[in-house]
């Protein structure tokens, strides 16, 4: 296509032996005809120049040859738009490269008074792509930002959705505003630059959704160190507030460099999982191996058990208190079968003794089914007490059992409760117990085995933290009480 107006392409090159050949040769076999190529070096010691040379006798195009390095592209660029003849110019890094039809599209869709920008797609050193799902959250982000900006200037230093190489633009612009050329900046002259285009020249982003452009990451370049690209935004949006030039909040400005940051942080894990996701994979596979399939929790679950074996004081028992107050509600869907297992297994030294259902306020319904069960088995419905009381705390429930059995005479009580709580309620009663109350804290039907085997699945993994958890917090009360 050689109708349209005349697209001036601005290529900045340094050092770029490796990549010059392919950007330049990319913009040549444009399917859009009508441009001029402008290659300004910024003084290159490798044999970037000779390969231009190379390629000139093939092809026309200007060559601008810096006599000393700028140490920022902002120079080249304002030197290529000062060269320039076209009424619309393009830019494109010397590493990066354009699919055939890319002038072509945009001029279709050009818009004067815009930054006329596409989508862009990554690739490293040996070639390889960004993954699939970073391209598709990066497109979103993309268009949610420019729709944003659009609105709201300054939060394109939130997000910038423009990459130069991208870009076509009216040359009109660069009459007043110009690439800053301090090298403090370098590596986001270009988003200070599309911050002053839209700011002071009312222009607003237009983003096609094509990807058209193909964009090298070098590991060492003044784009790719991103945390020290951060401070330099950081200056930046600190002198145009300090001039004046940024209307937004100081909560914004804050919220904006957080963000960039946590933004820069996330993307460093992540790629760091891209990397090592084997690794990672089978990392995670092994720990989830030992957490659910493993003697681990058997072995961590061991310092909370606590039984008493006095046969004795289970005999002579005058009160059995069933404790259903676990902090786990999952255990209660099957634990309260193993304490009516519990008292059914001893009917011949409980039948007769007053059994007290402990616990908190919401398992009401449950110590009914149990209670109705009790009956069934043979046990006294007048024996049986529910307990209305709110006990939030295992501190909360030893204190009542205490003040129910000094009120009613009881001296010599047998405790049943989940495995993993006996260790607690033992230390609580040591604690608390100081009227000589003989509580006897017995092994319940489902008390954990010895060994637990490799491959079968351990079942009370979350009782064990959340019991280790609660006396946790009770070291910490006793230290203050």
């Amino acid at each position: 296509m050689k109708n349209g107006p005349l697209i001036s392409v601005i290529i900045t090159s340094y050092n770029s032996e490796k990549f010059i050949k392919k950007s330049v040769n990319s913009v040549i076999k444009q399917s859009y005809q009508n441009i001029e190529i402008i290659i300004v070096d910024d003084c290159s010691t490798d044999k970037t120049l000779e390969i231009l040379q190379q390629l000139k006798k093939k092809y026309f195009f200007k060559i601008i040859k810096l006599n000393q390095n700028s140490g920022t592209p902002g120079k080249p660029r304002n030197i290529g738009i000062e060269n320039s003849r076209g009424k619309i110019i393009a830019f494109l890094d010397a590493d990066d490269y354009w699919h055939q039809n890319k002038l072509s599209l945009q001029i279709q869709k050009y818009k004067k008074n815009q930054i006329n920008c596409l989508n862009t797609e990554y690739f490293d050193k040996n070639n390889k792509k960004t993954p699939f799902i970073i391209h598709l959250f990066r497109s979103f982000m993309i268009n949610f930002f420019t729709f944003l900006i659009n609105r709201k200037k300054s939060l394109i230093f939130l997000f910038n959705p423009v990459v130069l190489s991208s870009v076509i633009i009216n040359k009109s612009v660069f009459s007043k505003i110009k690439f800053s050329e301090k090298r403090n900046i370098a590596g986001i002259e270009d988003l200070l630059m599309w911050f002053r285009i839209i700011s002071e020249s009312s222009y607003n982003i237009n983003f096609i959704n094509k990807t058209l452009v193909r964009n090298f990451k070098r590991k060492k370049s003044l784009h790719s160190d991103y945390f020290f690209q951060i401070i330099k935004s950081i200056n930046i949006i600190s002198n145009l507030k300090l001039e004046n030039k940024i209307k937004a909040t100081n909560f914004l400005i804050i919220i904006t460099i957080l963000i960039k940051l946590c933004r820069e942080v996330l993307k460093f894990f992540f790629i760091k999982i891209i990397i090592f996701k084997k690794i990672i994979l089978i990392s995670l596979s092994i720990i989830y191996f030992f957490v659910f399939y493993s003697p681990l929790f058997n072995y961590l679950g061991k310092p909370l058990l606590y039984f008493d074996n006095d046969i004795n004081l289970k005999k002579n028992s005058e009160l059995v208190v069933v404790n259903t107050n676990y902090g786990y509600d999952k255990y209660f869907n099957f634990g309260f079968s193993y304490r009516l297992n519990d008292l059914i297994s001893n009917k011949y030294n409980f039948d007769s003794k007053k059994i007290l259902l402990l616990g908190s306020e919401k398992y009401i319904p449950q110590k009914l089914i149990l209670k109705g069960l009790l009956i069934n088995n043979g046990f006294e419905s007048n024996n049986i007490t529910i307990v209305l009381d709110e006990l939030k705390s295992k501190k909360d429930e030893i204190l009542f059992l205490l003040n129910y059995s000094k009120k009613n005479n009881y001296n010599i009580i047998t405790y049943y409760t989940s495995p993993y709580n006996t260790k607690l309620t033992k230390k609580v009663l040591d604690k608390y117990n100081d009227i000589d109350i003989k509580i006897n804290i017995l092994k319940s039907s489902d008390w954990p085995k010895d060994t637990h085997p490799y491959f079968k699945r351990f079942s009370y993994k979350k009782m064990i933290i959340i019991e280790y958890f609660k006396f946790f917090l009770f070291k910490i009360n006793s230290l203050y009480s």
